[in-house]
């Protein structure tokens, strides 16, 4: 009999190994009754070792590496081993079945998926891993909890199970293309060519290329040699393509195995490289429709769906397709599908596309592009898109005459040029050589020659179309972003629909059509399921909000509903009473009778002056509406409004709210008894402190007005230190339709109070003390990037809770360098936010910290988060170390150092979440309720992780946040296994309290509010910035002749820009201006 140390197996009782630790009993695993085949499942170990002292379980599973047996009452098989015993199954040679008694089954290839052998070999693993010690450093290390604690629902997931991993061993062989190709769609043309015609006998049918530099194959290529290199001729170029075979680049069965298994990193190379297989397998059928590198957009799917799918907005169009993603997840493999909207450039002749984005009705209307605002907009829309030149295609005897547009001129059939000595005309050149009479010479051309070209080579616009299928890239205007909403959002059975569609159409492939005919997954000996899969959750309780004392000397109370609370007739936390005057700015023009004898109670908007439009009444009655939401909370202007509407044509906005500002301190003055306020006295920065402390600006501001949005939050957050509160008239709209519904004013009332400093309300310490009854210290982060192709630098931005009930909190950014997502210098501001958080908490330093991490991706976590944590545990101890005076430091009067746990919270992600008939459900949404989140069944292999949904998601489908626990005390320690469960339920818990305390809302939000300050403290960027260098100037700087961006060019635009980055006023230094 084989004692489970057959060929390749480690010695029994190392402990180092799954199914070698001697003697020990396992607990099972109740997950085991999803997957089929498994009979005797994974039930609890029961009874003491039967066998000679290696792993004994009932129905369980015992083995090494790649061994399959499992036994009860005596040792597991190994590879190569034969064996087995009764009341189990084991493996023996390949191919050949075991003699076990039960319910075993024979032995069968060594590379099928998800029998019971490697059944054994993954729960053996995870629950050894629970009671292996590791490192503190080793904070990325995943470790799997107990069944957390509440009653479990079961729910479905955009997720479609791999029932079946990949059979073949494939081989992996290094690509290379010279000279260098960037793009991957020319790069799959110079394969495709080489696979076809240069060498269509050496490479299979089904070979699978990624694009850039890796080619898989399970049939092996008979290379003369370790590497081949072929010359690969292509529309009148010649490529070197070499082909070289890497040792040891092989991917097997038990390797795409290892992906579900606990493992300390996600970009270990194994496991990079079977995952990179196994999204290629999947994604390799969809490459014939337009793709990027995770969603393709089927063609006639998108044009079936009706004119709205296929309509331009400003030479965008939109179109829908699908997203899909293998996931690894402890015990299973998933494939997540999702729909995917992506905006293109509308294909069609070049002269309608730009009529359509200068909103020019008719061709009769000029092209000439003489304006130079018109010339900037299609600059900004046309430079870098192909076009093909149909005319001088046919001329030359080819389907396509392709280029690519680097420039826009005016008038392009006057454009002149030396030719044959003589100057001559692009019009003129046309007639004479291609017999062409242009209709529009008089319009605008593009230029197709090189950037650093010495002629330039200028096409009229007539005569070029943009081919269809090329992504837009850049920055949707406010009508694309709504017809983009309108096409995304879909209620949650619609969207299972959509995702769970089969249609085998050449034309018209969803994702789990092409599951079962693609021949790349045929080849590969995989299966996916075409059922979603299902995932185990639960709800949390839903935390008390509280408010201020109206009756006695407790806090009264009032538990959200749907996710939501009514804050009417209750009194604030705290509420800012020294606010005197009101100053009501009006930059919407008032709506005249004359003009177009329209109601002027409709107030819409005029499309003819292109402007919206306000009449004086209605001005009235929102300012009178907002004063008194302000009082019925406690806030109350004691003044009279001053009301004021900004005429364009007098002074610049800046010097308007100087002007308004000096009002209002000249009205100080006097009510202490100044009659001459206007003299330079000691009083009069008294009298401007005391306006600055009294006063609210009020600027109601047109739809799209970016510019003066951050004129006025310049002006106030940084010049003047006032506090100053925009409506945008789009906001406005609704209330105009209902002016008796408060809920507007009341809105805008509760942001001012927390500009201010005031607390509207807490939430109950019950959710947050769970976490750490002593004194937590929450801070949020984030690293907000400019667009593709833009020189503008990266703004850092850290939050942090001025006490241990998250409501209040403080904010400091800065910039660094351009796509740079690690913080930079987190350390000292890790700091400066102790130093200021140990004084506003009566000298006690914080019992814990949790930094809440927006932004980072996967392929991050090794290098960005841990070098972050780093940080901050450095800076915590120099935090300890800095001396207070005479007390001393921290470290010397015994201050225990605050644990820190990381979490990194994110959104950006296609995991949907549907109710099934056990789950609780919106009736209006069909939504889960807020509060889901989720147990077990997608849990992260790499990291502790949950969804949490913590929103009321008022149409679509709720998309829930990411949680990702990169460090914590409890999770990090392996010697508490016991308390794991316990402890993810305390930040699941703490992390949806928090989403209650966002102080812009009366409802919880999707995120925690720490994350939520963060990124709006990032989205400042303009507003701090002087006016030189607020708008564009990083785009000043061109690349140089390879169109390539240089690190001199980042490090000297970074430095620009520092150096024009405005500090806060002093008076917001400690606030939550950013609101």
């Amino acid at each position: 009999m084989n004692n489970g140390r057959g060929r390749g197996s480690p010695p029994q009782g190392n402990g180092q190994y799954p199914g070698h630790q001697r003697g020990h009993l396992h607990r099972g695993d109740e997950r085991s009754v999803r997957y089929p085949g498994n009979r005797g499942g994974y039930g609890p170990s029961r009874g003491a070792p039967l066998g000679n002292g290696t792993e004994n379980n009932h129905g369980g599973n015992g083995g090494s590496r790649d061994g399959y047996g499992s036994s009860h009452g005596g040792n597991g098989g190994s590879r190569g081993g034969n064996g087995g015993s009764r009341g189990g199954s084991s493996r023996g040679d390949r191919g050949r079945p075991s003699r076990g008694r039960g319910n075993g089954h024979g032995g069968a290839h060594a590379s099928s998926s998800y029998d019971q052998g490697y059944k054994a070999q993954a729960s053996q693993t995870r629950d050894l891993t629970r009671q292996q010690n590791f490192t503190q450093g080793d904070n990325l290390r995943r470790r799997s909890p107990e069944v957390p604690v509440g009653t479990e629902f079961s729910v479905y997931t955009n997720h479609f199970e791999i029932t079946q991993v990949p059979t073949q061993t494939y081989t992996m062989y290094q690509v290379s293309i010279e000279p260098a190709v960037k793009s991957a769609a020319r790069c799959h043309q110079i394969f495709s060519a080489l696979k076809s015609t240069v060498a269509s006998t050496l490479f299979p049918k089904n070979g699978i290329y990624d694009g850039k530099s890796q080619f898989w194959t399970c049939f092996p290529l008979a290379l003369i040699g370790s590497e081949q290199q072929w010359t690969v001729p292509l529309e009148n170029k010649q490529y070197i393509v070499s082909v070289a075979y890497l040792p040891g680049a092989e991917v097997d069965a038990n390797a795409v195995r290892r992906l579900t298994l606990p493992s300390s990193s996600s970009t270990e190379g194994p496991t990079q490289s079977a995952l990179r297989l196994l999204q290629l397998i999947v994604r390799q059928s969809s490459t014939r429709f337009p793709h990027n590198n995770t969603a393709y957009f089927p063609r006639s799917f998108v044009e079936d769906w009706g004119a709205d799918l296929r309509a331009s907005v400003g030479g965008v169009t939109l179109k829908l397709g699908y997203f899909q993603s293998v996931r690894p997840t402890l015990d299973r493999l998933l494939v997540n599908v999702d729909q995917k909207l992506a905006a293109f450039y509308a294909s069609g002749p070049v002269i309608d596309i730009a009529k359509a984005c200068l909103g020019r009705n008719s061709t009769s209307q000029s092209l000439t592009c003489r304006d130079p605002r018109d010339l900037d907009t299609l600059r900004r829309h046309f430079v870098k898109v192909k076009v093909n030149v149909d005319f001088l295609a046919t001329r030359n005897g080819r389907k396509t005459h392709i280029r690519t547009i680097q420039d826009i001129v005016p008038r392009a059939g006057e454009c002149q040029f030396e030719l044959d000595g003589r100057l001559t005309t692009v019009r003129e050149y046309f007639q004479r050589f291609h017999s062409k009479t242009l209709e529009y010479p008089h319009f605008f051309g593009v230029v197709v020659s090189p950037r650093n070209s010495s002629t330039k080579v200028i096409i009229p616009a007539e005569l070029c179309a943009v081919r269809e299928d090329q992504f837009y890239r850049k920055r949707l205007s406010e009508d694309a972003t709504r017809r983009a909403l309108k096409l995304a959002v879909k209620r949650p059975q619609d969207r299972r629909a959509y995702i769970c569609r089969q249609d085998d159409q050449a034309d018209l492939q969803t994702p789990l059509s092409s599951y079962k005919n693609s021949p790349h997954i045929l080849e590969s000996g995989m299966t996916i399921s075409d059922r979603m899969a299902d995932v185990m959750g639960k709800q949390l309780p839903t935390p008390a909000i509280e408010f201020g004392k109206k009756y006695g000397d407790k806090n009264e109370t009032l538990l959200p509903t749907g996710g939501s609370w009514n804050f009417n007739d209750r009194r604030r936390v705290n509420v800012k009473t020294d606010i005197r005057y009101l100053v009501f700015l009006n930059l919407i023009p008032l709506w005249k009778p004359e003009e177009d004898g329209k109601d002027p109670r409709r107030n819409k908007f005029d499309g003819d002056a292109g402007r919206d439009r306000f009449d004086r009444d209605a001005r009235k009655e929102l300012y009178m509406s907002i004063r008194q939401g302000c009082k019925d909370i406690g806030m109350e202007f004691t003044q009279p409004v001053i009301d004021h509407i900004f005429d364009l044509g007098s002074q610049t906005l800046e010097q308007e709210l100087d002007r308004l500002y000096g009002d209002v301190a000249k009205d100080v003055a006097r009510r202490h008894g100044f009659s001459e306020p206007d003299k330079k006295t000691e009083q009069d920065a008294m009298f401007d402190g005391e306006a600055r402390k009294e006063t609210v600006f009020l600027v109601l501001l047109p739809s799209s007005a970016q510019a003066e949005y951050d004129i006025v939050k310049h002006w106030g957050d940084v010049r003047r230190g006032v506090v100053t509160q925009c409506i945008r008239f789009k906001t406005v709209e609704g209330w105009l339709r209902k002016r008796n519904d408060d809920r507007l004013a009341k809105n805008i009332a509760i942001k001012i109070n927390a500009r201010l400093g005031g607390q509207n309300w807490v939430v109950s310490p019950a959710g947050l003390d769970g976490f750490d009854p002593g004194l937590p210290m929450f801070m949020g982060a984030d690293v907000g990037h400019a667009g593709p192709g833009q020189l503008h630098p990266s703004v850092a931005s850290i939050v942090w809770a001025r006490h241990a009930n998250g409501v209040l909190y403080c904010a400091q950014s800065s910039l660094q360098r351009a796509r740079l997502e690690v913080i930079d210098d987190l350390r000292s501001k890790v700091i400066l936010a102790l130093m200021q958080f140990i004084p506003d908490n009566e000298w006690r330093p914080p019992s814990s910290i949790v930094f809440f991490r927006d932004g980072l991706s996967e392929g991050q976590y090794e290098a960005h988060a841990r070098q972050e944590i780093l940080d901050i545990e450095a800076a915590i101890g120099d935090a300890w170390a800095i001396p207070r005076g005479k007390s001393g430091t921290l470290a010397s009067n015994n201050f225990a150092r605050p644990s820190l746990t990381y979490i990194v919270v994110t959104k950006r992600h296609h995991v949907r979440f549907f109710a099934t008939g056990s789950s609780p459900q919106d009736n209006k949404t069909g939504n889960l309720p807020p509060g889901f989140t989720t147990t077990r069944g997608i849990d992260s292999p790499y990291a502790f992780d949950f969804y949490l949904q913590s929103h009321h998601a008022i149409q679509g489908t709720a998309r829930p946040a990411h949680y990702i626990v990169l460090q914590d005390k409890i999770l990090s320690d392996s010697t508490r296994t016991l308390e794991h469960a316990a402890r993810l339920d305390a930040i699941r818990l703490m992390s949806f309290s928090l989403c209650h305390a966002y102080a812009k809302a009366t409802v919880s939000v999707s995120i925690p509010a720490p994350v939520y300050y963060a990124d709006l403290a990032c989205r400042r960027l303009d507003t701090r910035m002087r006016e030189s260098h607020r708008y564009g100037v990083s785009d000043q700087v061109s690349a140089d002749s390879s169109g390539s961006i240089t690190e001199s060019m980042l490090e000297g635009q970074v430095q620009a820009w520092k150096t024009n980055f405005c500090p806060m006023h002093a008076k917001f230094r400690d606030t939550m201006y950013f609101l």
